[in-house]
């Protein structure tokens, strides 16, 4: 590996969900080429993504690990820097202790929060050693070229240059389509604005807040952002507050939760109703609406069902016990014994891990033509119930 400089390294421990190939840490001269200006203007049509992405992975980050996941709004609230940008090329500082110390150029196209001197930054960053095998699939995030939304905090640094890490402990990059650039600049225009607002009035706008948690939640580019999640958790609180106040002290309720207009609630069923995916944020959204309109979620879930959608995730029996709430217990009952009984008897023909990959996809395979099955039975049950 070339450009290995021996000196210590600042290794922050930030696992990546994939590997990255060498290729993707060759210079992006022919990436860059033909980039318009867009600083601060908006991004345009020419800007087309090498590596479009619709799902980096589950929430939308490089990196998920610990028991804390930040929303959208702590990321921002922790960062120096938070830009829109395409990913450049890339440099090996060292490798020490099974860890490689890299540096990406960033080139900025919106800037969001914080001061640029330049239109690229440098984000810096730690990968493992193995994620170097040439048999590992690339990092799409930090291919040259992509797309993305960086949240970052400045680095220590005596080059005198604009160097930056990840915001917080999780990776601060973030892949975002193409379709989707448009979306996630508004969110977070608007954010920024409510936040600066929030600063100069010396605390946040309850109705501005909860605006900006609908409009996310509405729009499928950044419901993945849990923003239906954080929704549910202030109406928790002000049923909680409904209940009297904790440790019998007087409060004022929730803020937030009693923000929520009714033209908010309409918007987020006509969201649910528009939607025919069954995505994690898709979910939040269903969980969200029941809470508000149980009758068009239960609509909902009966019509997207039928049309053969299968809800993400793994947790198949999870799933059927939360959706099946609204059937008679014995029906819901007899539901969910039949579903274990086949969930199980899958369970024990999973390959080993002398297993080949064919017997791995076949065996995944089998798994999902079981979910669709059992999903299947639950629609017209839910139409009865309904």
């Amino acid at each position: 590996m070339a450009n290995l400089r021996n000196r210590p390294a600042r290794l922050r421990s930030r696992y990546v969900a994939a590997g990255m190939a060498v290729a993707c840490l060759s210079l992006a001269a022919a990436a860059q080429a033909g980039w318009a200006e867009m600083f601060p203007g908006d991004f345009t049509e020419e800007m087309e993504v090498t590596a479009p992405l619709e799902h980096v992975s589950e929430g939308g980050t490089i990196c998920r690990f610990g028991w804390w996941d930040p929303t959208l709004r702590e990321k921002f609230d922790m960062s120096d820097l938070v830009i829109a940008g395409r990913v450049g090329s890339s440099e090996i500082l060292e490798v020490n202790e099974g860890k490689v110390e890299v540096e990406t150029r960033l080139r900025v196209g919106r800037l969001f929060k914080g001061v640029v001197l330049d239109r690229f930054v440098i984000y810096r960053y730690s990968l493992p050693v193995r994620a170097f095998d040439q048999e590992a699939r690339p990092l799409a995030e930090l291919t040259p070229g992509s797309m993305v939304l960086a949240f970052l905090e400045r680095a220590d640094n005596k080059a005198g240059r604009q160097v930056f890490e990840a915001a917080g402990d999780y990776s601060g990059v973030q892949g975002i389509a193409l379709d989707g650039i448009a979306a996630y600049c508004d969110l977070l225009d608007n954010l920024a604005g409510f936040q600066q607002t929030a600063e100069i009035l010396g605390e946040p706008d309850p109705a501005v807040l909860m605006e900006w948690r609908v409009a996310a939640a509405e729009n499928p580019r950044t419901r993945k952002e849990s923003t239906a999640s954080e929704i549910v958790s202030e109406l928790m609180r002000l049923e909680a507050f409904a209940h009297g106040p904790v440790n019998n002290e007087a409060t004022d309720p929730p803020e937030v939760g009693v923000s929520l207009t009714e033209d908010q609630r309409v918007r987020l069923a006509s969201a649910l109703r528009a939607t025919e995916s069954m995505t994690l944020a898709d979910l939040d959204l269903f969980r969200l609406v029941r809470r508000l309109d149980p009758g068009v979620a239960a609509a909902w879930l009966a019509d997207t069902l039928t049309a053969g959608a299968i809800p993400e995730g793994r947790d198949i029996l999870g799933r059927l016990k939360e959706f099946a709430e609204s059937l008679p217990k014995g029906e819901a009952d007899s539901l969910l014994d039949a579903a274990k009984k086949q969930v199980e008897a899958l369970e024990t023909l999973f390959p080993g891990g002398e297993a080949s990959l064919e017997a791995r996809a076949e065996w995944e395979f089998q798994r999902m033509e079981l979910a669709r099955s059992l999903f299947a039975d639950l629609a017209p049950l839910l139409f009865c119930a309904g």
